[in-house]
């Protein structure tokens, strides 16, 4: 079975705040799948800044809302230049996100979009 492209954006809102998961159902933290065995392979990550001045980024993967040391994922506390954006790229298969991992993003003040760029994928 060949996966399914996926881009979703989300605002940070100075808080940690749950950017993706696999299997939500309701679509708020989700790409709107109702299947129990679906994936997601995180290819690249852009944030923008959208603010004058820089603001830290943080990612985390694993539990929802969690920001518990060594899950850091690609940025931690990275500065976002202001009026400027950042990539975050992994190896081409991407980094995987089975049920129950949480992508996680936090930063100091408002002013943050995260673009996440993957594909889905079903477990046979």
């Amino acid at each position: 079975m060949q996966n399914t492209t996926f881009n979703r954006t989300v605002a940070l809102t100075g808080t940690i705040a749950n950017l993706l998961n696999p299997p939500e159902l309701d679509g708020t933290t989700g790409v709107g799948i109702t299947l129990a065995n679906t994936f997601l392979m995180v290819k690249s990550i852009k944030v923008v800044n959208t603010t004058a001045g820089p603001l830290p980024v943080s990612l985390f993967k694993g539990a929802t809302a969690a920001e518990a040391a060594g899950t850091e994922l690609g940025a931690s506390a990275k500065p976002v230049p202001a009026n400027d954006s950042i990539d975050i790229n992994f190896p081409p298969t991407g980094e995987r996100f089975d049920v129950g991992d949480f992508l996680t993003g936090k930063s100091t003040g408002t002013g943050l979009t995260v673009n996440i760029i993957g594909e889905i994928g079903v477990c046979p």
